[in-house]
């Protein structure tokens, strides 16, 4: 999901902001979405599949997410070996079929730079697509044509989602965290079983501030810890003093063996007489 109001901040790579999970409990109260194989595009770090597995035993998942990050914590959510993809969905070779379709609900929060090309190919995949996005995906000129051919039911959040909060100084110089995006948001769902020019809107039920604030507060701590000055780098300790050189290892010396008069007797021949004739 994209977030907006980010001002000069740099982007998260990937637009890599998880949901809450407030806003998929919302989902699920409201709407009662078929059982069998679902599918998660976008996965991350399997947000959206541990909100729905706590609430829903008739759900077998295939995830497909870019970021070889999140690989290990998918592959405990799904056991299965080929039912993990990294890789980019809107790339992948996944065959579709006419009917019944390979998956029962495609759900996802996906990237708002790629959500068309997610949406469009999940609903080759799926038969029911259900997307969290900005309610402002509906004003595209780009997209209206689709969006009239097969207009999608919207589900809208009357609680703004803060999907990225960012420490801001107020007037006064104060630190103050940001209240949250600048725009609502809501899901879109795309149902074949329901191909109309007139999508229905309904307002999902409000979630307590208790709720919100607990999901909230663990992206408000990492936030206000980035924007600590870092902690002053200690001083290295001094090198040591380089190792003496090795000596190479001494010869023993060699041992004489003693005699009894401790004198080395003469050989014939080895004494030379300058008297002898």
């Amino acid at each position: 999901m994209s977030a907006t109001k980010q001002g000069s901040k740099v982007r998260v790579a990937y637009d890599d902001y998880a949901s809450y999970r407030w806003t998929i409990d919302r989902l699920l109260e409201a709407v009662d979405l078929p059982a069998g194989a679902w599918l998660e595009p976008c996965a991350g770090a399997g947000t959206i599949i541990e909100a729905v597995a706590a609430r829903r035993a008739d759900v077998a998942w295939a995830a497909v997410e870019i970021q070889p990050k999140y690989e290990a914590p998918l592959r405990k959510l799904i056991p299965s070996q080929a039912h993990v993809a990294i890789g980019d969905f809107v790339a992948l070779a996944i065959e579709p079929r006419e009917y019944p379709p390979l998956f029962a609900v495609s759900i996802s929060n996906p990237p708002y730079s790629l959500a068309e090309a997610v949406i469009r190919k999940s609903q080759k995949l799926a038969g029911v697509t259900a997307m969290l996005l900005r309610l402002n995906f509906l004003g595209s000129q780009e997209r209206a044509d689709w969006l009239r051919v097969w207009a999608p039911d919207i589900y809208v959040l009357p609680d703004r989602p803060n999907f990225n909060p960012t420490l801001k100084k107020d007037k006064e110089g104060k630190d103050r965290m940001s209240s949250g995006d600048s725009i609502e948001y809501a899901w879109f769902i795309w149902d074949w079983r329901r191909i109309s020019f007139r999508g229905s809107v309904q307002v999902l039920a409000t979630t307590p501030e208790e709720v919100r604030g607990a999901e909230k507060l663990p992206r408000q701590q990492a936030a206000r810890a980035a924007a600590l000055p870092p902690a002053p780098t200690p001083p290295a300790p001094p090198a040591p003093p380089p190792p003496a050189p090795l000596a190479p290892p001494q010869p023993a010396a060699p041992t004489v063996p003693a005699s009894e008069d401790q004198t080395r007797p003469e050989t014939p021949g080895s004494k030379t007489d300058a008297t002898s004739p």
